[in-house]
């Protein structure tokens, strides 16, 4: 009987095919504006009109168990490979302000070299922001003293990318009218995570032909970053501004997977459960948009994120 979403037959191949949804369970937050008291010409303090909320995606995870032999002198030792998917996640924001009193932070940015009066004196703002979300995996399983548990490792690919973008009216004729006056913006982040993960499973049956299972996983991760971006002024008085900037950092991985497998024939199995994915050292497409009118800024790095949902499928057991 299977012992979890992905519990293996030592003696065959195991294939796993589930369902996926997930939300993006914190906050980007939005692009930050200044604002000014009416009739005072110096911004005083910094708001957020609107943060960006990212709604929940469909996708879908794959995993197949291939019997490894004995790898390591360990009976019952098998590979897993496999990987997730998600479609995209998105949210809008729109700000129209009571007069003409923000300002956009990249227009108080230091080294600001977008010489746009769109951004000074602005009187609203709308932004988009979409992430997709995949990786792929292959790890060495094995069982270990005790019924039900298991320790797997092996190497690990995250693929988190990012697009911004947005608008900044410097009146309500421009924005009425979307035309004249105002600063474009696009901000592309890609943040590709290579490296290794350490984990393990334990199982306990609650029921007749029921068994409950929870696999834990962290990761250490070499995050290679892309950020890519565009600042263009729509009334033509300030040549566009172009940068491509990358680094790379560590990052780190953390992944929940409690499951319910319910054995409908003596090789299928029903599996129902919850995923929950952390990752800490990605770069994030708001954290660039303070310096998207700066040539010399870079990438601003140092963000998380954090996806939770359910899964279900079936696993199919080959003899």
């Amino acid at each position: 009987m299977a012992s979890g979403a992905w519990a293996q037959n030592p003696t065959g191949v195991t294939m796993t095919f589930e369902g996926l949804y997930l939300q993006r369970g914190d906050n980007p937050g939005g692009p930050s504006f200044m604002t000014r008291p009416t009739g005072t010409t110096n911004p005083v303090a910094a708001t957020d009109p609107g943060n960006l909320d990212l709604g929940g995606s469909g996708g879908g995870r794959v995993m197949v168990g291939i019997p490894a032999g004995g790898f390591l002198g360990l009976s019952g030792t098998t590979l897993e490979i496999g990987g997730f998917w998600a479609g995209t996640f998105s949210d809008n924001m729109l700000y129209i302000g009571p007069d003409e009193n923000h300002d956009s932070r990249y227009d108080n940015h230091p080294g600001n070299e977008f010489q746009s009066f769109n951004g000074d004196f602005a009187c609203c703002f709308a932004a988009t922001l979409k992430n997709t979300l995949y990786g792929v995996e292959a790890n060495l399983v094995a069982p270990m003293a005790g019924a039900g548990f298991r320790l797997f490792a092996g190497p690990r690919f995250i693929s988190l990318r990012e697009t911004l973008g947005a608008h900044v009216y410097d009146d309500l004729l421009s924005y009425n009218a979307n035309a004249g006056r105002i600063d474009d913006i696009r901000i592309e982040v890609s943040n590709d995570l290579f490296g290794a993960q350490i984990g393990a499973e334990a199982s306990l049956p609650v029921a007749p032909g029921i068994v409950f299972s929870t696999r834990i996983s962290g990761g250490l991760y070499a995050n290679r970053t892309e950020v890519d971006s565009i600042i263009s002024d729509r009334s033509g008085f300030t040549a566009p501004l172009i940068k491509s900037n990358s680094s790379t950092e560590f990052a780190q991985g953390i992944e929940i997977l409690p499951t319910l497998t319910f054995e409908l024939a003596k090789n299928l199995s029903l599996n129902l459960g919850g995923h929950l994915l952390y990752l800490h050292g990605v770069t994030e497409a708001t954290r660039q948009f303070e310096g998207v009118a700066d040539a010399d800024a870079g990438v601003v790095q140092g963000g998380s994120a954090i996806f939770y949902g359910a899964r279900a499928g079936l696993t199919i057991r080959l003899d």
